[in-house]
């Protein structure tokens, strides 16, 4: 097992313990041992960077306060691109909610962004895209955890669907 295991994913359940009921929690942990596992026997060299990155993408999702569903893509949203774990398998295990956030997080995966110069030269458009994208695709749960479009930090909107 991945040696920084407890310690890490400690910072997450603190976190969620404050706003979230204990029994949801369980996803969030079972997210955690699944991505752990998955992790070690698929990328056993990268494994802790990788697992670092999920819990570090989760602590930031439990900061905004999201749901369960939410901190759990968050946990999982490298397995499909980098392991080969199938959005079914996904469902399968954490439910249809977490496995349309994860697809989500994929699709944001596959857009192309332009090179490293013209990057520089448009930042702010290029983040405001990004942020349109993440609120829009995170609305339902930003919404359900008692979020209005007021609330949403400067500079974040919802896309148009």
């Amino acid at each position: 097992m991945v040696m920084i295991k407890r310690l890490d994913i400690r910072a997450v359940i603190n976190k969620t313990q404050e706003y979230l009921p204990s029994e949801t929690l369980a996803l969030i942990e079972d997210a955690y041992e699944f991505a752990s596992q998955v992790l070690e026997k698929e990328r056993a060299e990268s494994a802790r960077v990788e697992l670092e990155h999920a819990v570090k993408t989760a602590v930031i999702v439990a900061e905004l306060q999201l749901d369960e569903y939410c901190i759990a893509a968050a946990l999982l949203h490298e397995l499909p691109q980098k392991c080969g774990v199938s959005l079914s398998e996904i469902k399968k295990r954490f439910g249809t909610e977490t496995s349309k956030l994860v697809e989500g997080l994929v699709k944001l995966e596959k857009v192309s962004l332009p090179a490293a110069e013209e990057v520089k030269a448009k930042r702010p458009s290029i983040w405001s895209l990004r942020r349109k994208a993440c609120a829009g695709c995170l609305w339902p749960s930003l919404r359900t955890s008692g979020w209005s479009l007021s609330s949403l930090p400067t500079g974040y909107t919802t896309c148009e669907r």
